[in-house]
């Protein structure tokens, strides 16, 4: 249950940020790029709540397929995959913006990596520099 489902992983449009999700739509970790490092700070968070919200109803929708495979009825609370199609035109209408120029040659990281336990809360946000292209 605490393994990341390939499944799951949601990418993007721009190919900066990836998310991938546990079982039950617990968030499993986000990875972006070096350029998303490059990106407005508001645009980037945005970018990475649009795609979590992907990745996280295709795991719930999963969770509905076996609930329904059992005989059973998903209450109103239980995503749709019409809700899935919502954040996804939502997350493909989503474009990350250029940090200012007065702001590019701020020290950064190449890359950084967010993980959260198996019950959805922030055990800690690792931060890890990764070696720029030359």
């Amino acid at each position: 249950m605490t393994d990341a489902n390939p499944a799951f992983d949601t990418v993007h449009p721009s190919g900066h940020i990836l998310v991938r999700s546990c079982r039950g739509g617990y968030m499993h970790s986000v990875a972006l790029s070096e350029g998303a490092m490059e990106t407005d700070a508001a645009a980037l968070a945005e970018g990475i709540l649009l795609t979590a919200d992907v990745s996280c109803l295709k795991a719930l929708l999963e969770v509905r397929e076996e609930i329904v495979a059992a005989g059973h009825t998903p209450s109103a609370e239980v995503p749709t995959n019409r809700d899935l199609d919502v954040a996804i035109e939502r997350l493909l209408a989503h474009q990350l913006r250029p940090r200012p120029a007065d702001r590019l040659e701020q020290p950064g990281f190449g890359g950084i990596g967010i993980g959260c336990d198996v019950g959805g809360w922030f055990d800690g946000i690792g931060a890890k520099q990764f070696p720029r292209a030359a």
